[in-house]
């Protein structure tokens, strides 16, 4: 959250509660798809979707992906999710 507080700061259009939700829950299927061999953030934004949560949906979709449409700053910011745990071992609400 402080990275995209910055840039809130800085003036940049953001919504930190977006941020925030998508952080909390890009890796919603990852167990499921430990077991079927999915691209969890396909399905996460699949489930999420379909649930009403579509802004969610599409940051959650794209994360760790490596090529991103960035029309909004909240999907940069969800580039660095899967990498933050992975270095740390712990989820990182950047």
């Amino acid at each position: 959250m402080a990275i995209g507080s910055s840039l809130k700061t800085s003036g940049h259009d953001i919504d930190l509660g977006l941020v925030e939700a998508s952080a909390l829950l890009h890796d919603i299927s990852k167990m499921e798809c430990i077991g079927n061999g999915r691209d969890h953030a396909a399905m996460g934004r699949e489930l999420l979707s379909r649930h009403g949560y579509p802004l969610v949906a599409d940051v959650v979709g794209q994360h760790g992906s490596v090529v991103v449409d960035a029309q909004r700053p909240e999907r940069r910011l969800s580039l660095g999710l899967d990498q933050g745990e992975a270095e740390s071992g712990v989820m990182v609400l950047h």
